[in-house]
């Protein structure tokens, strides 16, 4: 109940320490280069600012305060914030400032930054809040061990923070027992590595982004560019509620909602869930995701509508 509490304490006590200051990432002009789709150039990256806080040991995976949410919609869903960069007051966020510190900027003492994914992709690797070339670095996880619809096992996101949570595993390639993963190897196979009898390899997002698998990318295959990029499944909720635009930041920490949109790192896409292909689909099959993205990836708006198209392409926030 007071993790929160301890890790914010930690966190003014470092500030206080007389420790050297954070060097300032630079801010790169907006001419870098910017991989992903036309326009609409990039997809709303928003931030979970209060809810379930992060903690180690066993435990089913959750959406946790600290993790980046895609969402297809134009508005900020649960009234999140979108992630393009300014600062929040640490006394109206002391969970959040308790988890990413000030990774993203901020003085630590009266305000924290929030993560600047605008026309960035997020990468894994370290030091988490530094920015590259097109690129903000993250730490990218994986849910291992999920106790409901949403995360499923295989679900990939984006955290702020430098641990990991409870039912999470980093995105660093490591090797894992079948035996004691068996829904996350059921979920993912051997598309990154393993023997598929006793092993099987987690992906690894350490310097690169994922890509959208489709024609000439397929699940796992790693590419070499400006970014890196791995290959996998983009996919966008179908069968959950209507998110509000307004609300504190708290979506839901265990279910997903129309118009969400999550890497995933297995071959099959779950049930109440799309690929992120461009599909053109009927508006009286899906009014809920509809209403949620409206026509903004296509369609007529009157009677068809379209879900993002990721394929072979990165994800830039809005």
């Amino acid at each position: 109940m007071w993790a929160w509490l301890k890790a914010l304490l930690a966190l003014l006590a470092r500030l206080f320490g007389g420790g050297a200051p954070k060097p300032v990432p630079p801010v790169l002009a907006e001419e870098e280069f910017r991989p992903g789709p036309p326009p609409p150039s990039g997809m709303q990256q928003l931030l979970v600012m209060n809810g379930v806080f992060p903690q180690g040991g066993p435990a089913p995976a959750q959406f946790t305060i600290g993790m980046i949410e895609s969402f297809a919609g134009s508005y900020p869903a649960y009234g999140a914030r979108p992630c393009t960069g300014g600062t929040l007051p640490i006394m109206q966020n002391q969970p959040l400032a308790a988890v990413i510190g000030t990774n993203f900027g901020g003085d630590g003492m009266m305000d924290i930054g929030v993560p600047d994914l605008h026309a960035r992709v997020a990468i894994g690797g370290a030091p988490v809040g530094g920015m590259r070339p097109g690129a903000l670095v993250l730490t990218w996880l994986i849910a291992t061990n999920a106790g409901s619809a949403a995360p499923m096992p295989g679900a990939v996101m984006p955290f702020g923070g430098n641990m990991v949570p409870a039912g999470w595993a980093p995105c660093a390639g490591a090797m894992l027992a079948i035996s004691q993963n068996v829904a996350l190897f059921e979920a993912i196979g051997t598309a990154f590595g393993g023997n598929g009898t006793t092993t099987f390899q987690l992906p690894s997002l350490e310097g690169a982004a994922p890509v959208g698998i489709g024609p000439g990318m397929a699940l796992g295959q790693k590419v070499s560019g400006t970014i890196d990029g791995l290959g996998l499944n983009y996919i966008i909720n179908t069968g959950g509620p209507l998110a509000p635009g307004n609300g504190n930041g708290e979506p839901p920490a265990s279910g997903a909602y129309a118009g969400q949109v999550t890497a995933y790192a297995g071959a099959q896409i779950p049930q109440g869930w799309a690929a992120c292909d461009g599909s053109v689909l009927a508006i009286s099959d899906y009014p809920t995701l509809f209403q949620a993205i409206g026509d903004i990836w296509g369609g007529d708006g009157k009677t068809s509508f379209a879900v993002p198209d990721l394929r072979g392409r990165m994800m830039p926030g809005a």
